[in-house]
């Protein structure tokens, strides 16, 4: 991979086609092909979103990876958690627009999902 890792792809052989792969394995192909391209700033869309553990493992140590050669990414998430734990700065959107900008060490999962909804009534 042109960013000088390794995505850890389990399958019985080589031959085996992508769509025969299972848990996180397909996904981690396709990741692995778009990184391939070198995008400027990837964005990654609930990329974790129903993979096993090990491979959100995976996903996180990659992004930091990219983030130490001071490369940006762009992290879609769904999970609160998620976000606190794996980014440095959060964009909270609401209705289209960004409605606040969190930054480590503040980012929590409580202020993620307080500050999406607040005033959204």
């Amino acid at each position: 991979m042109a960013q000088g890792g390794r995505l850890k792809v389990r399958t019985a052989s080589l031959a085996t086609p992508v769509g025969g792969l299972n848990g996180g394995n397909p996904q981690t192909v396709l990741l692995g092909r778009w990184l391939l391209t070198e995008p400027r700033a990837p964005l990654l869309y609930d990329v974790t979103r129903g993979v096993d553990v090990a491979t959100k493992h995976e996903i996180y140590e990659l992004m930091m990876r990219l983030a130490a050669e001071g490369r940006s990414t762009l992290f879609h998430s769904s999970d609160a958690e998620e976000l606190a734990h794996s980014c440095h700065r959060v964009l909270v959107m609401r209705e289209g627009l960004v409605v606040a900008e969190l930054r480590a060490p503040g980012i929590t999962a409580e202020r993620v999902v307080s500050t999406a909804v607040r005033d959204a009534a």
